[in-house]
């Protein structure tokens, strides 16, 4: 986890918390359960839902992530029993962290689950994402559009905008691997001239994939957008960049 250890300090610079994610999250919570967040990095959305009066639980592998996570929730001004509930661990860890049936909610955002390495693997994400929510409540996922990223890199490559804050810039771009999936290369470099660059091997989900695999571990059929503020059913794949899956467990 050595970009997100390098990332931890200029994260929330590089990628600011986004109130349209929080306002869907808020429409969709059903007043039961707690909110888990997978991959919950500095815990900005977190934080953010604990003050709307949420129950903010937090999973996050990267312990410098953690540790700021950590800091934000004891310097805020929520009560100790408003305070998140973090461990760490990643996306496979959270049937042993968290209870059975103890979520209104599990997200899984920030194109988090490519992390996972392939389709057995994500078999086992949808069964504990089951196992974790309660009757009725949602799985909500968001990631890129793998479906594009595919077909430019068959077009000659795809780069990620340069992003700048907190003392560095940020370079992201991928490679196709000749196992299906991508290595995910990045390039830290700070104000000071110091560069940091790592590899991430990811697996390029698509949404045959996710329906899918959604449709084996029992869940409802799910709902697609494009944006937070989109309609639902109204992502296309042959042209918006991002997709957000919303699936319930049957109640």
């Amino acid at each position: 986890m050595s970009l997100y250890e390098d990332l931890a300090l200029a994260y929330d610079e590089l990628f600011p918390p986004n109130p349209a994610a929080r306002d869907y999250i808020l429409g969709i919570y059903l007043g039961k359960g707690g909110v888990l967040d997978l991959g919950c990095a500095t815990a900005s959305l977190l934080l953010d839902l604990a003050k709307a009066g949420l129950p903010a639980w937090g999973l996050e592998p990267s312990q410098a992530m953690l540790n700021i996570a950590a800091r934000r929730f004891a310097e805020s001004d929520l009560a100790p029993e408003r305070q998140a509930h973090l461990a760490k661990g990643g996306m496979l860890d959270a049937a042993s962290r968290f209870p059975r049936a103890s979520q209104g909610l599990v997200l899984c955002l920030g194109n988090t689950l490519p992390h996972l390495s392939g389709p057995e693997e994500l078999e086992a994400f949808l069964g504990i994402a089951k196992y974790l929510l309660g009757p009725g409540a949602s799985l909500v996922l968001q990631l890129l559009n793998y479906r594009l990223v595919k077909e430019k890199l068959a077009a000659g490559g795809y780069e990620f905008p340069e992003l700048t804050g907190g003392g560095v810039s940020f370079q992201r771009s991928y490679r196709a691997r000749s196992d299906g999936a991508l290595d995910f290369l990045t390039r830290i470099s700070s104000t000071s001239g110091q560069v940091q660059e790592d590899r991430t091997r990811l697996y390029p989900f698509g949404l045959e994939d996710l329906e899918q695999g959604l449709e084996r571990a029992g869940f409802d059929a799910p709902t697609l957008q494009s944006s937070w503020a989109g309609k639902a059913g109204a992502f296309d794949p042959a042209r918006d960049s991002y997709l957000i899956v919303r699936a319930q467990r049957p109640s």
